[in-house]
């Protein structure tokens, strides 16, 4: 059960880190505005991923 809950939210997190790619990718290719809050949810977001990766990367050389 555990496993599958892992998988679903892992899967949840991929989605939302390509869907900010591809927001961010085709705002800075067609000069698009987006609202603040977004962007603002968008650098948050990334900041995060960037905290998690490094985290996990640390953890997994830890214990392999």
């Amino acid at each position: 059960m555990m496993h599958w809950l892992l998988f679903i939210l892992s899967g949840i997190w991929l989605v939302f880190n390509v869907l900010w790619i591809i927001i961010l990718f085709v705002r800075k290719k067609q000069k698009l505005n987006i609202p603040q809050e977004i962007h603002y949810h968008i650098k948050k977001t990334m900041k995060f991923n960037l905290i998690y990766v490094i985290i996990f990367s640390i953890l997994g050389f830890l214990f392999l």
